[in-house]
């Protein structure tokens, strides 16, 4: 099942909210508005693993959407992958064997069962 409103968290993510109640409840999710994190190219980084991955970004003639073409080097892990970016908003890809649904500055990354196993963020 793809989740729709899947963001990375903004620099209040963990504190207090503010409400009527006090400081009982802290904020789970809460989304960041950054537009210059809404591009494909650049570096991103695993929340599970926590690997950089240089990302490059190709406006390419086999789909309307584009390709990207990521690297992973790690000590422990040097791999390169390419994928066409599909769907109806240009949100869907497929990397190391998985399938990923974009948003901006996120990607979620799913199993063969549709769950969520790891997830990028992009980084500075």
């Amino acid at each position: 099942m793809w989740l729709a409103g899947i963001c990375l968290p903004d620099d209040s993510f963990g504190k207090p909210c503010t409400n009527i109640i006090g400081n009982f409840f802290y904020k789970r999710f809460c989304c960041k508005a950054d537009p210059t994190e809404c591009s494909w190219s650049g570096r991103w980084r695993g929340a599970n693993t926590q690997h950089l991955l240089p990302i490059r970004y190709s406006r390419g003639t086999l789909s309307s959407c584009g390709s990207l073409d990521c690297a992973i080097n790690h000590f422990t892990l040097k791999v390169s992958n390419s994928s066409e970016i599909y769907g109806d908003r240009c949100d869907k890809l497929n990397l190391f064997g998985l399938v990923g649904k974009a948003t901006c500055g996120y990607i979620a990354w799913y199993d063969e069962l549709g769950e969520v196993i790891n997830s990028w963020y992009k980084t500075r």
